[in-house]
């Protein structure tokens, strides 16, 4: 599947990636399934912001967050999600972690 992950990018977000776009998506998969990372490809298209960038970073989030199977990301996202939002407003406003 790891060759249909690089194909779907491929086909969906950039058909010129560069090698290094192409061993950065391949060596999320060593640490996360590859279904995680195409739900992460899913999510960047959903909100027109299909580029690598916006795709590391959330994958960069769910790492952070020790979540490396896509049972995990439907498991916990509503709760990660409302407590980073809330964490970084928080940190903004006052400058401080929760």
């Amino acid at each position: 599947m790891h060759s249909e992950v690089i194909k779907y990018y491929l086909k969906k977000v950039n058909s010129m990636a560069s090698i290094s776009e192409l061993r950065l998506i391949g060596s999320y998969m060593e640490d996360m399934e590859e279904a995680l990372v195409l739900q992460a490809i899913n999510i960047a298209l959903e909100k027109d912001k299909a580029n690598i960038r916006y795709i590391k970073a959330i994958l960069d989030r769910w790492l952070d967050d020790n979540i490396t199977t896509l049972s995990e990301y439907k498991k916990g996202v509503d709760n990660i999600g409302r407590f980073k939002s809330n964490e970084r407003s928080f940190k903004k406003k006052y400058g401080k972690k929760i």
